[in-house]
C-alpha cells in the first residue's frame, strides 16, 4: 500500500495565516527565501499534522511546547492534511487543533 500527502491546510500556524498546498504526484519540492516557510511546511506542519507537537516524559514533564507553533496574538492553531492510498484511492483526512494546553488529532 503507498499512501501520499496529497493536500495540506494551516490556519494560524507559525507564520502562516491561511495557507493551503496540493500536491503533485511526482517529487515536490519547495523553493524559497530563508525564512520563507519551506522548514515549515516541508517537514514541521506535515509532523505536527500527524504526530502532535509535545510530549510528556516518563517523569510527567512537558517536552517542547505547543504555543510556539500558535501564530502571536493568536489563540489555536489547525492542521489538515489529506492523505490518499494510491491502491485504493480512499482519502483519509487528518486535523489537529492545537492551542497551549493540548493538541486534538482526528482522523476521518
Amino acid at each position: 500500500m503507498a499512501i501520499k500527502i496529497k493536500k495540506l491546510f494551516l490556519n494560524n500556524f507559525e507564520k502562516f495565516v491561511d495557507f493551503s498546498v496540493e500536491f503533485g504526484n511526482s517529487v515536490t519540492r519547495l523553493i524559497g527565501l530563508n525564512g520563507a516557510g519551506k522548514t515549515t511546511v516541508g517537514c514541521t506542519a506535515i509532523w505536527a499534522g500527524l504526530r502532535g507537537i509535545a510530549e510528556k516524559s516518563t517523569g510527567g514533564q512537558l517536552i517542547g511546547s505547543r504555543y510556539h507553533f500558535i501564530r502571536d496574538g493568536k489563540s489555536s492553531a489547525d492542521i489538515q492534511i489529506e492523505l490518499q492510498d494510491e491502491t485504493t484511492g480512499e482519502v483519509v483526512v487528518c486535523k489537529n487543533h492545537i492551542t497551549s494546553a493540548s493538541n486534538k488529532i482526528t482522523f476521518t
